[in-house]
């Protein structure tokens, strides 16, 4: 059960990434910005791993700095 969990989690994660990806790549090629296709992937990383590290800044806020 733990390894269909986990293996959910990862198809969760690609699928998000190519999901934000195609829409900055329509963004950007209707935005009339040079190449779309390779200028996309920075921001669908970036916006991975923001998603990825938000429940970590979440517990130490909790945790640390707001009492």
């Amino acid at each position: 059960m733990l390894r269909f969990y986990l293996n959910l989690m990862q198809f969760r994660k690609v699928l998000i990434f190519v999901l934000t990806y195609i829409m900055i790549v329509v963004f950007f090629y209707f935005a009339g910005l040079p190449k779309p296709f390779v200028n996309s992937i920075v921001p669908a990383l970036a916006f991975i791993l923001s998603a990825s590290t938000l429940p970590f800044f979440k517990g130490f806020w909790l945790k640390h700095i707001k009492r």
